[in-house]
């Protein structure tokens, strides 16, 4: 498993998980690839977001690493060859996380669509409270 620290770049995000690596941030913000998880956590590269935490971050970064161990983690929404119609698709697609056995759950869609997807941010703390039953609060 991958123990990704506020150290770990972008890049180190990005080679672990692979492909679906590059969705964990804003495709429509570039970052730097050398950006470490806490030179990242700031609102110059989050607009509308004040209350960014890099453990957070690190949580469920942490988390995802464990998953894709045991299981797929990431599904994308359209095919290769409707991607290869239309590349932005390759822009989309659905993080699992799993819930307990026979309990409700939620599906959670990051907001900010008009100007960026900020998931990390936006709808995986949410995920991990939920569909986890994680209730640590930073």
């Amino acid at each position: 498993m991958a123990q990704f620290t506020l150290n770990s770049t972008i890049n180190d995000v990005e080679n672990y998980f692979g492909e679906e690596g590059r969705l964990l941030f804003p495709v429509d913000r570039p970052f730097n690839p050398s950006e470490t998880i806490a030179q990242i956590s700031n609102i110059a590269h989050y607009i509308w977001y004040s209350a960014i935490h890099a453990s957070k971050t690190l949580e469920i970064l942490n988390y995802l690493a464990t998953q894709s161990k045991e299981r797929q983690i990431f599904y994308p929404i359209y095919s290769k060859e409707e991607i290869a119609a239309h590349p932005s698709r390759a822009n989309t697609g659905l993080y699992f996380f799993k819930g307990r056995s026979k309990a409700p759950f939620a599906i959670n869609n990051a907001g900010g669509g008009f100007a960026y997807v900020a998931a990390m941010q936006d709808s995986f703390p949410h995920a991990l409270v939920v569909n986890m039953g994680i209730t640590r609060s930073h």
